[in-house]
């Protein structure tokens, strides 16, 4: 989950030009979605299909500030979301012993957050890779240790990137 929302908060618009937030350039272009790495040594090709999206689900996301180990589904409908309890301030949750306070956070105006599939793992590093988006969300909740999250959050700070993207670009009267 967390490989989506941070490779790629994509623009919807097909034929347009946008940047992931791992800072690489991707380039929408009919059939394929590339995402070059830049300054990486590897000469391998990050590409999303974008005909997945068409069949994309739209799902509630949770960002967990921790790693877990495990590959497939997690039965977050029956087990995590009942948890949450919404407080002053955002929702709280005790997971694996731990409270995590939480905020609900909105994908930028004009942009969507997509879940990316690898359905097949590349034999090297130089092979090119393909995923296919699994689903496609428009807020997450993201999920800090003990603090709730706040604007100092640096991925709160990176989706005001649009806005100032937009104000420093825009032509000066």
């Amino acid at each position: 989950m967390w490989e989506g929302i941070k490779n790629y908060i994509s623009h919807h618009a097909a034929g347009s030009d946008v940047t992931s937030l791992c800072g690489a350039p991707v380039c929408v272009r009919p059939g394929i979605w590339e995402c070059g790495m830049a300054g990486s040594l590897a000469s391998s090709c990050v590409r999303v299909d974008p005909r997945s999206l068409s069949g994309a689900v739209s799902e509630p996301m949770h960002l967990l500030p921790c790693q877990i180990q495990r590959e497939g589904a997690a039965n977050v409908k029956g087990y995590f979301a009942p948890a949450v309890k919404d407080r002053e301030g955002g929702k709280e949750v005790s997971f694996r012993g731990r409270t995590l306070k939480g905020q609900e956070v909105s994908v930028p105006s004009g942009y969507m957050g997509v879940v990316l599939r690898e359905d097949q793992k590349p034999c090297s590093e130089e092979e090119d890779r393909l995923f296919t988006v699994k689903s496609t969300f428009r807020s997450f909740t993201q999920w800090n240790l003990e603090t709730p999250p706040s604007a100092d959050d640096v991925l709160i700070m990176s989706l005001i990137w649009p806005k100032i993207a937009a104000a420093i670009h825009a032509p000066v009267e």
